[in-house]
């Protein structure tokens, strides 16, 4: 089949004239995600884990050397300790260490720690202070068990699971002083660690993205869907007013003809895309990172299966109305499940999968890849093929189905 590339251009073109021209197609383009962007980049800017430390104001109510052992151990955390007597404002998060603590641990009694937390306090840095707090119980814990095995051996004594605490019972009876228990405390709580654990980011890059940095591409995918959904209302309105049957008495093919709408929607969403990235950049900050032509190479095959995602909505729908409804909940769901709002990592592992075989998660899981963490196009190749292949089916169906009355 011989296809007219002077033919395809000039539908192409004068589509993309009347797009421009379209006031409502601007203001859903251009105006729109910028406050969507603006909204869910305030709103998410706090979830990036890097920036997370927490406070903690600490009222012990304890003298016991334990639980100076412990606010030590804590101070090494990457937590910000505030005594509750020097404290000049409300506290956000407060931990209480109770009375005869280091007795009750000694003689392995159950004594329990509360941390308060204010409605004000975020969930993240209250989940870093648990994080920080349990540290340093268990090295506490710790060095107390090696301690009673040490002195189990020492005495020749078998262990007594009833017993009110070898050590404590050690301090009553004499055999160790309260000076030399803290001592073996201190050695063992300052000794260098045998295993450490080195943690780091996953690909190259050294921040976690939030706030904008997620914003961004979330609503730039989100309102090219958007966009060109919309513009299937073009090729029904064309159908109701006979323009389309102009061009069947024509020397234009049905393939032509819906080649020139596809390469119409692919100039507007390259438009689109790259008034979106450059405002990203210079009023939000956003940066693609140093994958620049994977990431242009990933828009592009984007905009393509958008593009013929539009076309299927204008070759099987009858009614304008029809793609308006059809266009506001299938974007929202698609949004919402792919992972345009929020990142896919923190949905229960069922809608992981179900994002994941979406157009939106497709291309969301990409831009992660790249700009996220750096990843060169090879790492994409799976996403692109998901998204090309998805375009390919879209536009052979147009091609079936487009009527041109």
């Amino acid at each position: 089949m011989k296809i007219n590339i002077p033919v395809v251009l000039r539908i192409g073109s004068n589509d993309l004239r009347l797009f421009l021209k379209d006031r409502s197609s601007v203001l859903w383009a251009f105006v729109m995600p910028l406050i969507f962007t603006f909204v869910f980049g305030v709103a998410f800017k706090g979830l990036s884990v890097s920036a997370v430390k927490a406070t903690i104001t600490l009222d012990n109510r304890d003298d016991g050397f334990l639980s100076r052992a412990l606010v030590s151990e804590l101070g090494k955390e990457n937590i910000r300790l505030v005594l509750a007597d020097t404290l000049k404002e409300n506290p956000v998060r407060t931990l209480v260490i109770p009375e005869g603590f280091t007795d009750s641990v000694l003689s392995r009694k159950r004594v329990a720690l509360k941390l308060i937390r204010e409605e004000s306090a975020s969930v993240s840095g209250t989940h870093t202070a648990r994080v920080a707090i349990i540290r340093s119980l268990m090295k506490i814990i710790s060095s107390q068990v090696i301690l009673e095995l040490e002195e189990l051996e020492r005495t020749g004594s078998a262990w007594d699971a009833d017993s009110t605490g070898i050590l404590f019972s050690a301090l009553l009876n004499g055999k160790m002083s309260g000076d030399e228990l803290v001592q073996k405390f201190d050695s063992l709580l300052t000794r260098e660690e045998k295993i450490t654990l080195k943690k780091n980011y996953a690909g190259r890059r050294a921040r976690i993205p939030a706030g904008f940095d997620n914003a961004v591409p979330g609503m730039l995918v989100m309102f090219v869907l958007m966009t060109m959904a919309f513009t299937g209302e073009g090729i029904i309105y064309e159908r109701e007013t006979g323009i389309l049957r102009r061009y069947g008495y024509s020397v234009c093919t049905r393939s032509e003809l819906v080649l020139g709408k596809l390469l119409g929607r692919f100039y507007f969403a390259a438009i689109q895309i790259t008034f979106l990235l450059v405002a990203g950049r210079y009023l939000f900050g956003f940066r693609v990172g140093n994958e620049l032509v994977a990431v242009v190479i990933t828009l592009a095959v984007f905009a393509f299966s958008m593009g013929s995602y539009a076309l299927l909505f204008g070759s099987l729908l009858k009614k304008v109305e029809q793609v308006t409804a059809l266009t506001i909940v299938s974007t929202l769901a698609l949004s919402a499940l792919g992972g345009c709002w929020w990142p896919l990592e923190i949905v229960p592992r069922t809608f992981q999968i179900v994002g994941l075989a979406l157009p939106t998660g497709w291309m969301m899981n990409a831009l992660h890849k790249l700009i996220s963490f750096g990843y060169g196009l090879d790492a994409v190749v799976p996403n692109l093929l998901a998204l090309a292949g998805s375009g390919v089916v879209f536009l052979l169906i147009s091609i079936r189905r487009l009527r041109f009355d």
